[in-house]
This record gives C-alpha cells, sequence and structure tokens, in this order.
C-alpha cells in the first residue's frame, strides 16, 4: 500500500519482488508514522472521543454507508470500498483514512451542538478544512481531486446549526500594506477570549470559532485587505459577537461593497490562474474599481469572471460559440485590418483545436479570446460601412483542398442552423481567371498523350463553368485555376523529356520494371519473408533513380538476376519438384525481361554477363 494524500494506492505482492517487497517494507518503517492530529478546536478532545478499533469500524460502516464486513485495518489505515459505489466484495475500489483520524463525535443531545462536533469529527477524518466543509442535500462535501465524496450527516436536526451560522465576515477595503501575522495575532486573540467568555456557551463559542477560522483561511489564501482593513473587520465582530456592545449597529453595505465582496469571494473560489489570469491582477482590479466607487468596472470583472466560469464548466461548447461568433463578425467593415486579422487567427487557432487538427492549451488562450470579442463588440458599436475586408489567414491555409475559411463554415454548419456563408468578398477579378484558364487551354493543347490531355481539359471545362456561376468564389477559382496550371506545365516538361531521352532505355527501362515485378509477385504467391521484399522494394527505388542512366541500369540488371537466383536457392528440397515450372518460367520471364530484342548486341552482352 502506498499513501497518496488522504487516500491510498494498492498494489499485489505477488507483483513485486522480493527485493521491491523488501524496500517497500524498509520504506513503510522508516516513514509510516502516526501524523500528530492538528487540533480544529483547543483541544480534539472538545469535539470527539477515542474509541476502539471495533468501534471506530461500525462508525465507519455507519457513517459510510458500507457493510463492516467490507472494512479492513492495513498498516494504521482502515480500508474500505469506495462508499460511492455499490459494494462489490470482488471488485474493490479501495478508500483509506487513518486510523487515529477517525473518531467518535461527542453526543450532547443539543442537535445544534451534536452537528458542530460531527462537523469537525468528519473534517478531521477526511482530511479537509472545518470551515469550508459544505453540506448539499443532507450530506458533507468532501472534495477529492477532480470530485467529490458524499457522507451523509448523522445528526437529527442538523438544519437549525446551518440556520444559526454567523455570516462571512465582510472586510470593508481601506488602502494600505498588508501584515498576516498582525492580523492573525488578532483572530487568535478574538479566538481565546471567546473560549473565555462563552466558557458556559459552548454553541455561541464553536460558532464563533468557524467564522473566524474561515476569516483566516480566506485571508491566507488570498488576501483582500490592508492590515488596517482587516483589524477593522475584526473590531467590528468583536463588538458583535464576542465582547457585545449593544450601541454597535452593524454597518450597512452599500450595494457597491456587497457587489465588491461578492467579486472577492469568486476570485477565491475559481482557478483564474491557471487561464493567464492571476487573482493578485483581478484583485488589484477590484481594489482601483471599489476605491473609485466605479461600479461600471466592477461590471467589467464580474463579466469576465462569469465568461470564465463559463469556459471552466463547457470549454468545449464555449469554445466552439466563440468560433461562430468570430466567423460571423470576420468580415464586419466596422473591424479594422489589425482586428480581422486577430479575429481570423483566433478562428483558425480555435476551429484547429475543436476538429482535432491541432493541439492547443485553451485555458491559456482565454485572456486572448475574451478580450477580443470585447474589441469586436466595441467595434460593431459603430455605424456600418461599406469595405472589403483584406484577405486573411483563413483565406491562404487549406483544409482538404478548400480554404480554412470555407472548412470553418462547414464545421458550424453542422452545429447550428442559423449559421450562413460569409458574405463572398473576392480578392481576385473574374477577367484575371478567365486570362488563366484561357492560358490552360492553350498549355492542355500542347499535351501528347491522349488519355492525359483528354482528363485536364475536361478539369479546365469544369472550372469555366464554375467561374460562370453567379456567386462564384473567385478566390477559391483562382487557387483550383493556379494549381492546374502547375500541373499542366509539369506534365508537358515531363513529355519533353522523355522525348528527348534514348529510346532503348527507356524500353531497357521498361523492361526492368517488368522484371522487379515479377521478383514481387513471386515473393507473394511464395510466402517471402520481409527481408525479401525489403530487397526487391529498395531495387524499385534503385530503378528509380537510375531511370536516364544506360550505364546504372545495366548494372542494376544484374542485381535483378542475382536476386532471382538467390530467390529460386532457397526453395525446400521437398518443394523442389512442385516448383521446378515455376523456377523455369520465372526464368525463362527474367531472360525475356532483361534481354529485350530491341537491345543492340553490345547492351544484350552486358546483360548476359
Amino acid at each position: 500500500m502506498v499513501s497518496h494524500g488522504d487516500h491510498a494506492h494498492y498494489f499485489f505482492k505477488k507483483d513485486l519482488s522480493a527485493e521491491q517487497i523488501k524496500a517497500a517494507q524498509a520504506h513503510l518503517h522508516g516513514h509510516h508514522q502516526a501524523e500528530p492530529v492538528k487540533p480544529l478546536a483547543k483541544t480534539v478532545e472538545s469535539f470527539s472521543r477515542d474509541a476502539s478499533d471495533e468501534e471506530k469500524m461500525a462508525y465507519i460502516s455507519k457513517t459510510y454507508g458500507v457493510p463492516l464486513e467490507a472494512i479492513r485495518i492495513s498498516n494504521g489505515f482502515f480500508v474500505f470500498g469506495n462508499p460511492d459505489q455499490a459494494y462489490d466484495p470482488t471488485h474493490i475500489h479501495p478508500y483509506a483514512v487513518r486510523k487515529e483520524h477517525v473518531r467518535i463525535p461527542l453526543q450532547t443531545g443539543d442537535a445544534e451542538l451534536d452537528f458542530l462536533n460531527e462537523l469537525y469529527t468528519t473534517a478531521l477524518r477526511d482530511g479537509v478544512s472545518p470551515y469550508s466543509l459544505q453540506v448539499e442535500n443532507g450530506s458533507f462535501v468532501i472534495p477529492h481531486g477532480d470530485h467529490n465524496h458524499y457522507i451523509k450527516v448523522q445528526t437529527k436536526g442538523y438544519e437549525v446549526a446551518l440556520k444559526n451560522k454567523i455570516p462571512a465576515l465582510q472586510s470593508n477595503y481601506q488602502p494600505g500594506a498588508f501584515d498576516e501575522a498582525t492580523v492573525q495575532n488578532k483572530v487568535d486573540q478574538l479566538l481565546a477570549e471567546s473560549r473565555e467568555v462563552y466558557k458556559d456557551k459552548p454553541i455561541s463559542q464553536r460558532q464563533i470559532e468557524l467564522a473566524l477560522g474561515q476569516f483566516s483561511e480566506n485571508m491566507k489564501k488570498l488576501s483582500t485587505n490592508s492590515t488596517a482593513g482587516y483589524l477593522a473587520a475584526l473590531d467590528l465582530f468583536d463588538k458583535q459577537y464576542i465582547h457585545v456592545d449593544s450601541s454597535v449597529k452593524p454597518t450597512e453595505i452599500s450595494p457597491l461593497d456587497k457587489k465588491y465582496q461578492a467579486l472577492v469571494d469568486k476570485i477565491n473560489t475559481l482557478d483564474t490562474d491557471a487561464y493567464g489570469l492571476p487573482k493578485k491582477d483581478l484583485l488589484a482590479q477590484l481594489q482601483e474599481n471599489k476605491l473609485a466607487q466605479d461600479e461600471a468596472g466592477l461590471d467589467a470583472v464580474e463579466a469576465k469572471l462569469e465568461a470564465l466560469q463559463d469556459f471552466n464548466d463547457r470549454t468545449g461548447v464555449t469554445t466552439v460559440e466563440y468560433i461562430k461568433y468570430f466567423y460571423q463578425h470576420l468580415s464586419d467593415g466596422r473591424l479594422n485590418d489589425t482586428l480581422r486579422n486577430k479575429v481570423a487567427n483566433l478562428t483558425w487557432t480555435l476551429y484547429q483545436s475543436q476538429s482535432f487538427l491541432k493541439a492547443t492549451d485553451l485555458n491559456k488562450l482565454f485572456p486572448e479570446i475574451y478580450q477580443t470579442k470585447l474589441e469586436v463588440e466595441e467595434a460593431v458599436k459603430n455605424e456600418s460601412v461599406a469595405h472589403k475586408p483584406s484577405e486573411t489567414i483563413l483565406d491562404t491555409e487549406k483544409v482538404d483542398g478548400h480554404s480554412a475559411k470555407t472548412a470553418v463554415y462547414e464545421f458550424l454548419k453542422g452545429l447550428y442552423d442559423d449559421i450562413k456563408p460569409e458574405e463572398q468578398s473576392n480578392h481576385v477579378r473574374k477577367g484575371q481567371v478567365e486570362e488563366f484558364l484561357t492560358k490552360a487551354e492553350e498549355l492542355v493543347a500542347q499535351v501528347k498523350e491522349e488519355g492525359v490531355k483528354a482528363s485536364l481539359a475536361d478539369e479546365v471545362k469544369n472550372l469555366k463553368a464554375a467561374l460562370d456561376k453567379e456567386d462564384a468564389d473567385l478566390d477559391e477559382l483562382n487557387t483550383q485555376v493556379q494549381d492546374l496550371l502547375k500541373r499542366i506545365s509539369q506534365t508537358i516538361q515531363n513529355e519533353r523529356e522523355n522525348a528527348n531521352q534514348d529510346p532503348e532505355v527507356l524500353v531497357l527501362y521498361q523492361k526492368l520494371y517488368n522484371g522487379v515485378i515479377a521478383l514481387h509477385t513471386y515473393l507473394e504467391m511464395n510466402n517471402g519473408s520481409d527481408a525479401d521484399f525489403e530487397k526487391v522494394d529498395a531495387l524499385f527505388d534503385k530503378l528509380s533513380a537510375a531511370s536516364k542512366d544506360k550505364q546504372a541500369l545495366l548494372a542494376l540488371a544484374q542485381e535483378i538476376v542475382s536476386l532471382n537466383q538467390e530467390f529460386q536457392s532457397k526453395v525446400k528440397p521437398a518443394e523442389a519438384s512442385t516448383e521446378t515450372a515455376n523456377k523455369e518460367t520465372n526464368d525463362k520471364q527474367a531472360e525475356s525481361t532483361l534481354t529485350p530484342a530491341t537491345t543492340s548486341p553490345e547492351t544484350r552482352e552486358k546483360v548476359a554477363e
């Protein structure tokens, strides 16, 4: 068993070597010391008691809802199946709790105090803070990595404790320096004084303890005020709940202050740093707006946090929504070229991530996505203007032979009924495309091979028909015509090179090619080895490289003959009689293939050699 945070991983001993078992035991002996229990109140005895292993196991069975027989003791842990899964003795998903952390909550007969005792005991057992432990639908919510565990509350009538819970301390922001030690000392002082003042009222003291604990925990996670601001809040709390001063009335909190505090809590909750938005920067922005009484500034931060929350909760869906928004504004004349290019680049990046063409860390991209959307929203507030958009990356990048812009449209069309093709904006004139097509027709006429010529002519004809359409995409057609011109020119060049080549070399090349094909066929029919197939494949490469070199082809002919003889020599004696006919056929084929009738006496002599 390997301890990992508040749970453990397990390995069967049978899967480990003797050395591994010895090393594991040595590690456990040296490191498995009972961790001292950190008091959550003054002492753990103030809310819980120790018990025998049997009583603890019975309590676990009741609390976690697992059968008693499913609980085991292993190396200082109580081990049992995951309480969120039905018990199955054939499949154990271990859940482990340290023995010393399992204590029994004190029972007093007062539902409110009993619940607070249970809350503290649960927090101790599961290694979580009692100040942030939540209750949902009658169960404690235990955070565990990327998911939660739920443990049913045992105390009857616990709702009264939740109802009487002291509201979280709100500290009115004051600019200035912050010293954590000074504030924490004040918290400790008030905590000690509350225990003295309410020594006969444990419920009141425990509620004060929870409120101060939550305050301290939040302050350490993210300091949101100055020392003076925090101390002022603690002084007010003292007069309201500990050394009660009836003349002190709760401070009226303005709507702006409420919004500020709610946004502070939101920043505390969200992992903004993972999305490229440092908490300290967001907090500084909030504080600046708070001091300036800038409600619009607070609204802007709120909108950003809400967008981030949405992006966090449903990243894929939100990303596609951003793609749609950017695509629909790509050709808007109110966007300047700089903003248009930014929109196009983001659209291309997001599209590639959602169509699995290229992985992207979307979290880190969020600030740019959000800021760009704000800039577009600001730009479209202006009056519409007629403007011919400049070319962007979505026009130049290709996906399956089409522009990236077309690919994005097809992607969105499959998801949204209201998506429309981007309004056509061509960067070339129809006359330019017509000129290129005329040039293509002239070049096709120069192609000699009739089959190739007919195929190229059909392509020209189809492009002409597409050009005559009213909604013709001139940019796309221009790209296709340019590609066709390159292929026609390459075809003409190849034909000219072949025409200037020695006819005898051409015939020899074809014969050798047929010979290599014959070897490949022989291996297929006789279950040739991978190594033999690789040798034949190497001949194809050599043949291609020597296609215009007569001497190189003659040398290659000898290699083909030698390899043929090598393959024939591998025939087993038992198979010799059945292979004789094939051998004679292959020999004759090789001879006729490698000694063409049209070659000169000199060539035949060299092949024979």
